[in-house]
């Protein structure tokens, strides 16, 4: 069924919460300052006007272990499309506003001007004056499904500038698309905190997103109801791997 909608309008999937690595830190002069974490948040949609503080969301207490930070989130992934789960592209955005001021692929960008919006080439940002001065980041979005969400069509955003979360998430579902011939809504994950050390950190650690898979056994709970391997499609479940190379990662099939 094609929607009938004005020229230009983009359609995301429907936002009902937020999964954070950092929070925002108000200075003496107003000023605002990201500071990373070394842990996830769950937040609501609303953001605090004086402080800046986006709201916690109550999933995050019902996953975070008693005195400790929220380092892996059970998720199932939310459609078939690996492109509707991650996608990604060079970004200005205006400081005052918060609106996009310019986004492309890196071949091509549609960036506002006075005369509207024009279609003009992409040479990233290292190599674009205008992007080097409106500050053009990789920005990443990525969206999942949090185990005990009531909307079952709502999704978390994960949004990150990190080239090492994109590298993972993207190689990740690309490999489960792959090896399930492109059903991977509902396969159940689990978003965890990876750490790493590289020569441009100065081997200092640093913290990132990844998922890997896990198995939900049968009887698990689904939206409130009781349900079994053959009663919902798109749960899968592991079976043994046909080579030893593809062993730690598992191969699954539809129940």
């Amino acid at each position: 069924m094609n929607l009938n909608l004005v020229k230009g309008v983009t359609l995301t999937p429907p936002v009902i919460g937020r999964i954070t690595m950092g929070h925002t830190v108000v200075k003496a002069d107003s000023k605002t300052l990201p500071v990373k974490d070394d842990h996830f948040s769950l937040t609501t949609l609303v953001q605090e006007k004086r402080d800046r503080s986006w709201g916690k969301h109550p999933l995050e207490a019902r996953h975070a272990k008693s005195d400790e930070k929220l380092r892996a989130i059970p998720v199932t992934i939310a459609f078939n499309d690996v492109n509707l789960n991650l996608n990604n592209r060079f970004s200005a955005f205006d400081v005052k506003s918060g609106r996009v001021l310019c986004a492309g692929n890196g071949e091509k960008a549609r960036r506002a001007t006075e005369d509207g919006v024009q279609d003009i080439a992409c040479p990233r940002p290292e190599g674009c004056e205008y992007g080097q001065r409106q500050r053009c980041k990789n920005m990443s979005r990525a969206y999942f499904k949090v185990e005990g969400q009531s909307d079952e069509l709502g999704v978390f955003i994960l949004r990150t500038t990190s080239y090492n979360s994109l590298n993972y998430l993207a190689t990740r579902l690309s490999e489960l698309h792959g090896l399930t011939g492109g059903r991977i809504a509902g396969m159940p994950m689990m978003l965890v905190m990876e750490s790493k050390t590289t020569t441009q950190s100065f081997r200092e650690p640093f913290q990132f997103p990844g998922a890997t898979p896990r198995h939900v056994p049968a009887g698990r709970y689904q939206g409130g109801e009781q349900v079994s391997n053959r009663d919902v499609r798109g749960w899968l479940v592991p079976r043994r791997a046909r080579k030893s190379s593809e062993r730690w990662l598992g191969q699954w099939r539809l129940c």
